[in-house]
């Protein structure tokens, strides 16, 4: 199991599996001190009525049968949130590209700052 960026040549990254590379930038985020307190509490989000956002994030992820991310970066962890307020589903190659819009400046539309 890669720990650190230490341990991956570039390359090599593209033929992991997203959760594993999602893993990966989590580490290297902790590592590197960039990695905020959990955003997205469920519980809390349960418990707000149905017509807001946070209940709407909650019901998405159990719909989905997702677990939301808990750590690293404030972007990574308010990634689900992103498929909620744009109505995209959760195909494994529109994540791809959400996740790769998400931290590429040029393309990111939601600009949430980490």
């Amino acid at each position: 199991m890669i720990e650190s960026a230490n341990e991956l040549p570039v390359k090599e990254i593209f033929v992991l599996p997203v959760d594993e590379v999602l893993r990966v930038v989590s580490a290297i985020a902790t590592q590197l001190g960039l990695s905020v307190p959990p955003v997205v509490e469920m519980d809390y989000l349960r418990s707000l009525p149905p017509d807001r956002f946070g209940y709407a994030w909650a019901k998405h992820l159990d719909d989905h049968n997702l677990k939301p991310f808990l750590e690293g970066l404030r972007r990574q962890q308010l990634h689900d949130g992103v498929h909620v307020l744009t109505g995209y589903n959760t195909d494994t190659a529109l994540r791809a590209v959400m996740r790769y819009s998400s931290n590429n400046e040029q393309t990111n539309f939601l600009n949430v700052s980490d």
